[in-house]
């Protein structure tokens, strides 16, 4: 049995949105009394349910008008083999509620009595491939990709006033205005060639780089290293112990949400009204000093539906607030939102991070590898590959060792997005052919799970990060009510 734990009050989406890293706080619980009897919530993601929470238990009545047909946002868990996968959010971070609010709910949960560790002998073995099925020295490319992560945590050092010496003393006496620049001219100082660097070729010294660079865009959910703000990137907060959510628990991420929405309809702990609205699609948010209207359709009937309410809160995605910004599509605010506002979504970065489980009867790869890293040298390149493929950095085994799991982003996910099942599906075997050490006998996959963020026209994307021209300000921009506390952006 199941036992029921007390929540840290209130538990708020600015409180939540810390603990998944997010670079400051957005205080959007800030204003809103139990004298305003009724709150609507756009979304029922982590944010809206988080926010759901903290006001009805503070006796205010809560409306959530979720647009597709269950709760979690982008976290979304799937069942492999009657094991759970999470397609979206995948990293547990932190040890306790205190540090993570968010896994209050996970302590009710029964833990994966595995652990959820790969089921191999090769445990923590990784294994290098060049493109054209060569097995590299994994050490020296271990070695050049660890130089380029230390680069980056020298960079960290510019948010807060530290700047690395190579990047001093510049021709102009400016700081690079990017992160890949900044890297690359540390790189640059510390090894002048590749036979300085250790690495057999400046190809190779190359690939091994840009394996690196790949891997951070997934990290930062960019499409290259140089999207992202130099003077911005010490402000990323990241809490220690980060574990597979499917791997701490029983049930992955999505469980995590059902026991928040248990939580939230538990009428002994809430003391204010709680409805919930699947299929109901905002389109159009007037506010003023009387309230906000908020108009709907439903997917199910195409009907309109309209709903009135003293305050609320917004927790669609940046990327849904891009578009609506820049074309009042999909989502309309009436008046438009103020030009601070709008510049701060406008100057904030937001991209598509995506992941492939390909699926196999047997884990083939348990007594070769763990993990597989693939080197893309530009002499080593396949005409025949797609251009999405060779944003792929490597792959490793996943849920149980049921598939092997890809992950790619900006326009190589969204690329991908594009392809059909059976093309992904036989590029990534015409990979692993030629790149895995495998015998010629590899096994056919038996399917494939994927993502698709990119094109989900409620998401358009994955998560935000600080783009070149943007600050940890434009975050707390966001976070401000609007309307003496009619509106806020979660």
């Amino acid at each position: 049995m199941l036992t029921r734990m007390p929540l840290p009050a209130p538990l708020v989406a600015d409180e939540l949105c810390r603990a998944v890293k997010l670079p400051r706080r957005a205080a959007c619980s800030a204003g809103i009394t139990p004298s305003q009897r009724h709150v609507a919530i756009v979304g029922a993601g982590a944010a809206g349910l988080a926010t759901a929470l903290g006001l009805s238990r503070r006796g205010i009545a809560v409306t959530i008008l979720e647009a597709g047909q269950r709760v979690g946002g982008r976290i979304r868990t799937v069942e492999v083999g009657g094991q759970p996968y999470d397609l979206g959010a995948t990293w547990a971070h932190g040890r306790s509620a205190e540090v993570n609010p968010a896994l209050a709910f996970a302590t009710r949960l029964p833990l994966r009595s595995s652990g959820g560790a790969p089921k191999t002998g090769k445990t923590g073995a990784r294994t290098v491939f060049g493109t054209d099925g060569s097995e590299v020295d994994g050490r020296v490319a271990s070695r050049l990709a660890s130089a380029y992560a230390l680069a980056l945590e020298e960079c960290e050092g510019v948010a807060h006033g530290k700047v690395p010496e190579e990047l001093q003393g510049t021709k102009d006496a400016e700081l690079p205005h990017n992160v890949e620049a900044a890297v690359e001219k540390l790189l640059a100082r510390r090894f002048s060639d590749a036979a300085a660097a250790g690495a057999p070729s400046a190809s190779f010294l190359r690939a091994a780089y840009d394996w690196r660079a790949q891997l951070e865009c997934c990290i930062s959910g960019c499409d290259a290293v140089s999207d992202l703000s130099l003077e911005a990137w010490g402000e990323y907060e990241d809490l220690p112990h980060a574990v597979r959510a499917s791997n701490r628990w029983q049930g992955g991420f999505g469980a995590l949400m059902q026991a928040a929405l248990d939580d939230l309809l538990d009428t002994s702990s809430s003391a204010g009204d709680v409805d919930i609205r699947f299929g109901c699609s905002v389109e159009c948010i007037r506010w003023s000093e009387d309230g906000v209207q908020l108009t709907a359709r439903s997917s199910n009937d195409s009907s309109e539906v309209c709903l009135h309410a003293d305050q609320v809160v917004v927790t669609t995605s940046l990327g849904v607030l891009k578009d609506s910004v820049a074309s009042g599509r999909p989502l309309c605010f009436e008046p438009p939102l103020p030009e601070p506002k709008r510049a701060a979504i406008e100057r904030l970065g937001f991209g598509t991070v995506d992941k492939v489980l390909l699926l196999y009867e047997q884990p083939w790869w348990s007594d070769l590898w763990a993990a597989l890293r693939f080197l893309w040298p530009e002499e080593l390149a396949n005409n025949e590959d797609p251009a999405w493929l060779r944003r792929i950095y490597g792959c490793t085994g996943a849920c149980d060792n049921a598939g092997l799991e890809f992950w790619l982003a900006g326009t190589g996910a969204t690329d991908m997005e594009a392809c059909s099942d059976q093309e992904v599906q036989e590029s990534l075997q015409r990979l692993l052919q030629r790149c895995s050490g495998a015998s010629s006998t590899l096994p056919e996959p038996s399917g494939l799970k994927r993502s698709s963020w990119g094109g989900d026209p409620n998401f358009l994307g994955s998560y935000s990060f600080v783009a070149v021209g943007g600050s940890g300000a434009d975050i707390d921009e966001l976070g401000r009510p609007e309307g003496r506390f009619r509106e806020f952006l979660a």
